[in-house]
Parts: structure tokens; sequence; C-alpha cells
């Protein structure tokens, strides 16, 4: 039986999850990455108990029934290891410092390419080949993986899979008719990410904003020029 005072925060597992680590670090980008909406939705109280903390407090105020009484489950608590937390600090080499360096070179690139009316076709092919990799990434992870949190990522609208392909394509010199379509679709795909992140649908990691601008950003461009 557990104390229904053992955790008073109701947040979701994310929302406890960014708590433990620091929101600019790799580890919480990779994290936020690879899983799905299921850690968005409201959970019962034993699957807080992922981490540690809330192990220990449900543990602590745990109840069990024993000779037709309720006792505490814990008896007594004896401290054996006190040492201090090893700090989890954002380096200079940081999600947001990185991507936001990005997305500044692709709009200095775009607007260079405005200027000079051509376009730069080997960003344009980092710019699908990687997104492409990413989505092969998170797709294999939901349809293939025994991983729980993995199923209904969003991630996908925006490092979308078929952009593997199209990678090869947009380094042609020949404008496709269907490219246009294409970028049209991926440009709705970016706009549906914001949403759901407001309906709080799935909560996307604050350090993929400036991708979410740099892949706009691009399409809009080349949707213009194709």
């Amino acid at each position: 039986m557990l104390n229904s005072e053992n955790i008073k925060d109701k947040s979701t597992l994310r929302a406890l999850m960014n708590k433990e680590i620091t929101w600019n670090t790799w580890g919480n980008f990779g994290i936020n990455l690879i899983t799905g909406r299921i850690l968005d939705q409201e959970r019962n109280q034993l699957e807080y108990t992922y981490l540690p903390d809330y192990l220990f407090k449900t543990i602590k105020n745990g109840k069990i029934k024993r000779d037709h009484k309720i006792i505490n489950l814990v008896k007594r608590e004896d401290v054996l290891l006190d040492f201090d937390e090893i700090s989890n600090k954002t380096t200079l080499f940081n999600p947001l410092s990185f991507f936001t360096l990005l997305l500044l070179i692709v709009l200095l690139i775009t607007i260079k390419d405005i200027k000079n009316q051509k376009r730069t076709k080997w960003l344009d092919f980092i710019i699908f080949f990687f997104t492409g990799i990413v989505g092969l990434i998170l797709t294999y992870f939901w349809l293939f993986s025994s991983h729980k949190t993995a199923p209904n990522n969003y991630n996908v609208l925006w490092a979308f899979l078929p952009n593997l392909i199209v990678a090869f394509i947009v380094t042609k010199a020949i404008a496709k008719k269907w490219l246009q379509k294409y970028l049209i679709v991926l440009l709705v795909c970016l706009t549906i990410v914001p949403i759901l992140w407001i309906l709080e649908l799935q909560i996307f990691p604050i350090t993929a904003i400036p991708i979410l601008l740099l892949l706009g950003i691009r399409y809009l461009f080349l949707s213009d020029t194709t």
C-alpha cells in the first residue's frame, strides 16, 4: 500500500525527468528526442518510481498490512553513504549554442543564395540527409524496438524519414514539380510540431527550436526556387 502523499508532484514523467537532467545538455536532448508521447501522459504513482528520488519517497512512505494492521513498510532509515551528487552542468558546447550556430549559418547562406539567385546544393543535401537519418533511427525505435517509451514519437515530423532519399534528389539541377509539393508537406509537418507542443500532446526539447527554425527557413526558400 502506498501513501497518497508520497508524490505530490503530478507532473508527467518527462517533466520529472527534465528536472533531474539539465535541459540544455546533450543527455536531455537525446532522451527527449528518442522518447515518444507516452512520457507526456498522466501516470499512476508507481510509474514515477523509475526515478531514484521518487522510488525512495515511495518506499519510505509505503505501508503494508500485517496481522490486520497497517504499519510502515520501512522500520528505520540508516544513511550508509553521504556524499554530494555530481552536478549536471551545461557546458560551453551545449545543444542550444550548437544548433543556434547552425541556424545562423543556414540563415546567412540562404540570404546569400537569394542575393545571388542560386542554390547551395551541398547545404540542402546535408539538411535532408541528416534529418532523414534521424528519422530512420526514430522510426526504427518506434516500430521495431522493444523500448516502451519509443513509439508515438512526433519528432518524426521534423526528422522526416523520406528526406533520406530526397537528399540525393535535391542535388540535381533540374527542378521536380513534385518536389515543391513535397516541401509544402514538410512545412505543414513543421507547423504541426508547435501545435502538438501547445496542446501538450508531446513536449519537445527546447533545444530543438533552432532546428525547427533552420528547417523552416530553408524549406521556404526551396519552395520558392523549385
